[in-house]
């Protein structure tokens, strides 16, 4: 804690009793950093981005079926496809 040779970044849907609680071992320790929710559109360049980054060919945008599955991603998720525990692949 006193030394910053390390950062942990996590994330959550909620913020979770032990970290507003004073009794607890994590309160105060995080900066919550909330985030908007993303539309489909969002949802599609996330996953470009993601398949560039792992090597991977991006799916171009008018490849039958691609819509409907990101619509379902962003249905199941909210609009957080990082919390969903559907597949993403194309």
């Amino acid at each position: 804690m006193t030394e910053p040779f390390m950062m942990l970044i996590g994330s959550s849907v909620h913020v979770f009793d032990s970290l507003k609680s004073y009794d607890e071992a994590f309160f105060n320790y995080f900066g919550p950093v909330p985030l908007d929710r993303l539309d489909a559109g969002q949802v599609f360049e996330l996953l470009q981005r993601r398949a560039e980054y792992d090597g991977n060919e991006p799916v171009p945008p008018g490849v039958p079926g691609t819509a409907p599955k990101i619509r379902a991603i962003v249905h199941l998720s909210g609009g957080n496809p990082g919390s969903s525990s559907c597949s993403t692949s194309f």
